[in-house]
């Protein structure tokens, strides 16, 4: 069991895969302040704090944050409809884990392994 154990996280590591942050669970009732924390493959850490103000919507916190992450940090980010921002890779090297911490309120992150396309 360990020897499969073993495997299966070494595949994780190695098989591509995309981070997705969905933010459709912010509904806007106060102000709220979360740290994000990405770890790249090659060990490399990107941290910064955002700050949510009260009545803002799951669209501007998926906008501050590809801000945040796109432009500011420069990893590869895009949309998927109004509340989903998937980060794909570093600029050198893939993500290994997006890490979000608040006490209130931090939007929720789901893994998707990319199946290799056929030649």
């Amino acid at each position: 069991m360990s020897y499969l154990a073993l495997a299966l996280a070494s595949a994780f590591l190695v098989c591509p895969k995309e981070h997705l942050v969905d933010c459709s669970s912010w509904n806007g009732f106060a102000q709220v302040e979360f740290d994000v924390c990405v770890t790249a493959m090659d060990g490399s850490v990107f941290t910064t704090s955002i700050v949510l103000e009260p009545k803002s919507t799951p669209e501007s916190v998926r906008d501050t944050l590809r801000v945040a992450l796109g432009n500011d940090a420069g990893y590869r980010v895009r949309e998927i409809g109004k509340d989903i921002l998937v980060l794909e890779r570093a600029k050198k090297s893939a993500i290994r884990s997006v890490e979000f911490k608040s006490q209130i309120w931090k939007p929720d992150v789901r893994v998707v392994l990319l199946v290799p396309k056929k030649k």
